[in-house]
């Protein structure tokens, strides 16, 4: 700040010089050298008030320009850091020695081997698409029509065996 006022006293002095020799040549009744001193010392003036303002939009540039490169790089890497590393996705994660203490309690009545167990269509009221009929309606002989009898049965489990098989799948898709 100090090269700056030093600078305006200079320019200052000048137009001072100026407007001496200025009087000195009106004084001698020189008009024409007169005047050419007195614009001089004019422009000397313009010049030290132009670079005054200049040095306050200087000042402005100081300190405008460094704090937006720096909000900028910043912007730049909390974007690049938020792409790289996500945050992670926390899910509450089912708890496991509830599922065992389930499986365990299921009493042995509940589990049979898929030939004991009697299920048909009508007892569990499944409604069953027509896409899904029109395929297995193919019969061309009385053996290949008791085959698709056992694999509905074996499909369609009991109502806790379900429930369990569901929990089941869910904890698995959670991980």
């Amino acid at each position: 700040m100090s090269d700056k006022r030093t600078d305006f006293k200079q320019h200052v002095r000048a137009a001072k010089e100026w407007l001496g020799e200025a009087e000195s040549s009106l004084d001698k009744e020189e008009d024409l050298r007169g005047d050419l001193n007195l614009m001089l010392a004019q422009a000397e003036l313009q010049r030290a008030h132009e670079t005054k303002h200049l040095t306050a939009r200087q000042r402005l540039i100081k300190r405008v320009v460094p704090v937006a490169c720096a909000m900028f790089v910043l912007g730049v890497v909390w974007q690049v850091f938020t792409v790289i590393y996500p945050k992670p996705i926390t899910e509450p994660v089912p708890e496991r020695p509830a599922e065992t203490q389930a499986v365990k309690e299921l009493p042995a009545k509940k589990i049979m081997p898929l030939e004991k167990q009697e299920i048909t269509l009508h007892e569990r009221e499944i409604d069953i698409p027509a896409a899904a009929e029109a395929p297995a309606v193919e019969e061309s002989s009385p053996a290949e029509a008791s085959e698709p009898v056992k694999e509905p049965a074996a499909a369609m489990p009991d109502r806790d065996m379900q429930k369990l098989m569901n929990t089941a799948g869910k904890s698995l898709r959670a991980q």
